[in-house]
């Protein structure tokens, strides 16, 4: 998952005050002027409070790399009455500042944001409304299609859409989590680990829970007669269970044991049992010399929904890491390590499987299952197949630094880096053909035979590359797949090959209908646009909708691929609390989302150099 760490730096220090090695700056040494000179600085300041946790020495502790996913407003609460007030209590409240900032690499904007205006008078009903899209995929299947049933929302209506109403979301500079409707409400987590409860048409606010971390995906929303549930993970590697009337906890648990766990992918609930795919960002971690990589495992984690009572976990690799050498520091080196699910699971109730993608492996020697479909039994956790797209991709981030010794933590394969992180659908299609279909990063789509893990077709769509390729979600009609490419330029080959925009494909011949490239004239210089669609897809009777790294949001005809509808998000959009929001690039696994005549996007991502924003908007055809 090399393109999902490149710039992260904040998660550790939630941990690093939490625990007692982390030794604080005695009262005497800060009085000392100076010191204070010395430390006047949030570099400073993180260096002599935190760092001597997080640099891999203290194995229940983040490493520094991972401090970037939260915000500095976040952090700040947690210094002062979190987690880690008891260890902070010697900072000031301007070095607390200093640090969260640093870390943040962003200035505090927490006195400007506002919540949305709370609902009067709403009373959010008990009884349970059914609506089809309840977890990420929009189906078990992940099929991303929002039909009749689901919304008026269609081809022929779409280019109706207006907007009703925006709201800024906490963090200011990505929105990465997709809502989710239920019952009339709309959930939707945001990047300083606040999960919301909206009214759907509205958006007034109903409750709020304050997770740990940033939530970057779908819940799922289990719906009941004796109360709905909702699901989610943040990114330290905590799955919630919450009341979804109240937003009350049920249940929430770790993962993972290891210290750079985290989730990114939507869980999926099926009969008793809710699973989450196990990912980490390990791989930033090795371009520390003094890291001792790897030995971050992948896996799938089932749950009894209602208890939280662990089923099974099982890893992507057999045996846990051995020492392989040290660096020229003595850093001690292991492996093998890495192949994490990173991707939204599907499900096969036909065969007991649920289906995942796999990233590369972070150090030597590669496994079999990274880079790979893997085909689970939901029962016992047993993996029946793997379908390895490619082998010997071993990749961390010290392959690339110029340090001699860092790079002696870079993988002898060095490889390419390319995941599967666009979520693994499962069809069954109008023929009586069952396939499950996987798009990479490489840029190549997979038709699989579900009984055997066998590829019936393979065929290359995209350039492909770190961030390139398929990368975050298609979407399919019936016998119709929706395939987006980013081909986000990352220098590994000419841009010309590149082909950004949006592909149809007919699943009976497995043929190309129609391509529809994104233009190249809509950025005009703006820094951090690029064409190309790297979030995920969404399909509509008669039309399919994404949105682009330049920060448009199109809907494209079915029959021909002609844009039918286009709006443009990277703009300032003036919100229900009187506040100006800016909207940015498309990207990760947020899609469009329809519920009756109403559409929801969530615009900017201003990670991985794209251009930032933090806005919901609401669209509602007139």
């Amino acid at each position: 998952m090399a393109a999902e760490g490149i710039i992260m730096k904040l998660m550790c220090l939630l941990i690093c005050i939490a625990f007692a090695s982390c030794q604080p700056l005695s009262s005497d040494t800060r009085n000392d002027n100076s010191t204070n000179q010395v430390i006047s600085s949030g570099e400073a300041l993180y260096n002599n409070n935190c760092a001597s946790c997080h640099s891999g020495s203290v194995s229940k502790a983040p490493h520094r790399d991972m401090l970037g996913l939260m915000t500095a407003e976040y952090t700040l609460n947690a210094l002062n009455e979190g987690i880690m007030m008891s260890q902070a209590s010697h900072l000031e409240l301007n070095e607390k500042i200093a640090i969260s900032e640093y870390l943040a690499d962003a200035p505090m904007s927490a006195n400007k944001y506002k919540t949305p205006p709370k609902c009067e008078g709403l009373e959010v009903s008990s009884k349970t409304k059914k609506n089809k899209w309840t977890g990420w995929g929009g189906d078990k299947g992940n099929s991303r299609y929002a039909g009749n049933d689901q919304t008026s929302i269609t081809g022929e209506t779409i280019p109706s859409l207006k907007l009703k109403w925006s709201i800024e979301m906490p963090g200011g500079t990505r929105a990465r989590s997709q809502p989710m409707i239920s019952n009339g409400i709309l959930y939707v987590g945001a990047a300083d680990g606040r999960f919301m409860a909206l009214e759907a048409k509205t958006g007034c606010l109903i409750w709020e829970y304050q997770a740990r971390a940033e939530m970057r995906h779908a819940a799922f929303i289990d719906q009941n007669k004796n109360g709905s549930q909702i699901y989610f993970g943040d990114l330290m590697g905590h799955a919630y269970a919450l009341k979804a009337k109240t937003g009350k906890l049920i249940w929430t648990n770790k993962v993972d044991p290891h210290p750079n766990t985290t989730i990114t992918a939507s869980p999926v609930v099926y009969e008793d049992r809710v699973y989450f795919a196990v990912s980490a960002l390990e791989v930033t971690s090795a371009a520390d010399p003094n890291y001792e990589c790897c030995t971050f495992r992948g896996s799938l984690v089932a749950y009894n929904k209602t208890t939280g009572e662990k089923s099974f976990q099982t890893y992507t690799i057999d045996e846990p890491a051995s020492l392989k050498g040290e660096n020229d520091l003595g850093t001690k080196l292991y492996g093998p390590s890495g192949a994490p699910l990173w991707a939204s699971l599907a499900v096969d109730p036909k065969r007991n499987n649920i289906y995942a993608g796999s990233g590369e492996n972070y150090s030597s020697p590669g496994s079999d299952r990274s880079d790979a479909v893997i085909a689970f039994d939901m029962t016992s956790g047993e993996i029946k197949w793997t379908m390895q797209a490619l082998e010997d991709d071993v990749w961390n981030m010290a392959c690339m630094s110029d340090d001699p010794v860092v790079l002696q933590a870079c993988p002898k394969e060095n490889g390419p880096d390319y995941d599967f992180g666009a979520g693994v659908m499962y069809a069954e299609l109008s023929d009586g053909q069952d396939m499950v279909i996987a798009g990479q990063k490489s840029g190549d789509l997979f038709f699989i035979n579900p009984d055997n893990g066998k590829v019936i077709n393979k065929q290359k769509v995209g350039r492909g590359g770190v961030q390139a390729g398929i990368h975050f979600g298609m979407a399919r009609d019936n016998d119709y797949l929706y395939v987006p490419i980013s081909d986000f330029p990352d220098g590994r080959e000419p841009v010309e090959l590149a082909k950004p925009g949006m592909f149809a494909i007919s699943l009976k011949d497995k043929k190309q209908k129609w391509f529809k490239r994104d233009p190249n004239d809509v950025c005009n210089g703006r820094d951090f646009c690029t064409p190309g669609i790297s979030a995920a897809a969404t399909a509509f009777e008669g039309a399919v909708m994404a949105g682009s790294m330049d920060g448009t949001l199109r809907a494209y005809s079915k029959e021909n691929g002609k844009v039918i509808w286009s709006y443009n998000t990277a703009k300032e959009f003036k919100t229900l609390t009187g506040q100006i929001a800016k909207g940015g690039s498309f990207g990760g696994s947020a899609g469009p989302v329809a519920h009756e005549n109403m559409l929801y996007a969530v615009s900017g991502y201003g990670v991985y150099f794209h251009m930032p924003g933090a806005v919901l908007l609401a669209f509602e055809v007139e």
